[in-house]
């Protein structure tokens, strides 16, 4: 999950300046393999400063494999991720800007067929997140739902593509083939990503949208160039793929104590493990870039 505060969005033509600086969310899922009992991994990354946006401060959570939604986001009496990325902006950017006036969340690794359950669980996880910093406070949640799994490829006629057939970055196609009624788009090159946006409540105009999410496309420390999504997304990803390997890790060591001690397997239930607090606090600073 990505977050992040800012107040300009740069675009090819120039500034683009939205009313007021919005906080921006990502987070991703990272699933065991098929058959196995690993434990899920939910990631979220934010930016934790304004106006240096590309600072992002994790979290990372366990939980029952395979769930897609997200329990961590707010959890009643403890705060939760959401909560805590919130207080760590707070505490990194002070001022008047220290408390965003609009959030913007992108969600991977959600189907069509899940998008209430979103809306219902997750969004709502966000608003009840806002109301423990303050009881007034209610930023508008603009969510965005970003696809990559999909069987939609876009080819060039003329002179609008790369010298190897491809689309040009930054494409975007958002009629003709797309929900005659929700607002959703195609980003992207021959293989876009596919956003829908379900809730807006910052009523950005769809030429806001797609400048925001082409222009966090180029922001990925480690490509000079556009990547397929926005930046906070891979991030997001790669956070859940690196604590995975440390579940992994975790979970060889005790089968190898296991072979070692003569235990025998059980067929019952394991407890979920949390994750294990890491050195130098890798969730306020950038280890996965």
């Amino acid at each position: 999950m990505f977050l992040c505060l800012f107040g300009w969005i740069f675009a090819s033509d120039g500034r683009i300046q939205l009313s007021v600086s919005p906080n921006c969310d990502r987070f991703s899922i990272s699933h065991g393999s098929k058959g196995e009992d690993t434990p899920s991994i939910a990631a979220v990354v934010a930016t934790k400063n304004w106006p240096d946006i590309f600072h992002y401060a994790t979290r990372a959570q366990t939980q029952p494999a395979t769930m897609e939604m997200i329990e961590g986001l707010h959890i009643e009496g403890k705060g939760g991720m959401v909560k805590d990325l919130l207080l760590e902006y707070h505490r990194t950017c002070r001022g008047p800007m220290c408390k965003p006036n609009q959030i913007i969340v992108y969600r991977n690794r959600v189907s069509e067929c899940q998008f209430a359950e979103v809306l219902e669980k997750e969004v709502i996880a966000f608003k009840r997140a806002c109301r423990d910093i303050e009881p007034d406070y209610n930023p508008g949640i603009t969510f965005i739902v970003a696809q990559k799994r999909h069987n939609t490829r876009f080819f060039p006629q003329g002179r609008d593509t790369l010298r190897n057939g491809n689309v040009m970055p930054g494409t975007v196609v958002d009629k003709d083939i797309c929900h005659p009624h929700n607002y959703d788009f195609f980003l992207g090159t021959s293989r876009p990503t596919h956003y829908h946006v379900l809730v807006n409540e910052n009523k950005l105009g769809p030429d806001d949208i797609q400048s925001l999410t082409n222009n966090l496309c180029y922001t990925f420390g480690r490509c000079s160039t556009s990547i397929s999504m926005a930046a906070p997304a891979a991030y997001a990803q790669v956070v859940a793929q690196r604590y995975r390997k440390l579940v992994d890790t975790w979970k060889g060591s005790d089968t190898n104590s296991s072979v070692k001690s003569g235990g025998k397997g059980s067929s019952a239930p394991k407890p979920i493990q949390a994750l294990l607090e890491l050195e130098l606090n890798p969730e306020y600073s950038m280890f996965f870039c």
